[in-house]
């Protein structure tokens, strides 16, 4: 199984830190994506924040590569009215199954981590960004949540 790892922050492509008045660069952005990892091969989409919300919008693009699921990990899906998702064109009921988790101190997105269409959702004790960097044990919290609901 392939895993694609997206950051809405940290980005190669792109710069990160996006608004929504920079739905052209999302866009782009996930439009690279999908150009360079539909190839084949049961995949795995994890998003941490915007990269969360793009794995979503993203995951009914691809063609020749079957979403297995999707891990949203801080992500502001429900933002000012579920704005992003829908400048991204998630229009359609997403046809792999969404994990998602929120974090207890987010600093950043404070409510609205939970897709829609998710079928586990766990609040973690974490902030957005710096819980993650020092506490390995909630990635483990993460990898063992997503194992038991989409490997079960």
């Amino acid at each position: 199984m392939h895993i694609i790892a997206i950051s809405g922050i940290l980005c190669h492509e792109q710069e990160g830190g996006f608004l929504p008045w920079d739905i052209r660069r999302m866009n782009d952005f996930c439009d690279q994506i999908v150009a360079r990892h539909d190839e084949g091969g049961k995949t795995l989409l994890v998003g941490h924040s915007m990269g969360g919300v793009f794995a979503t919008a993203i995951a009914n693009r691809f063609r020749h590569t079957p979403i297995f699921g999707v891990v949203t990990i801080f992500a502001p899906h429900l933002y000012w009215g579920g704005v992003y998702p829908w400048l991204l064109g998630e229009k359609e009921r997403v046809r792999a199954p969404i994990v998602s988790f929120g974090a207890s101190d987010d600093e950043l997105v404070w409510w609205g981590t939970r897709h829609p269409q998710s079928i586990s959702h766990t609040t973690l004790i974490s902030t957005h960004y710096v819980s993650l960097v020092t506490a390995p044990e909630l990635l483990e919290e993460n990898a063992t949540t997503t194992k038991k609901v989409l490997f079960a």
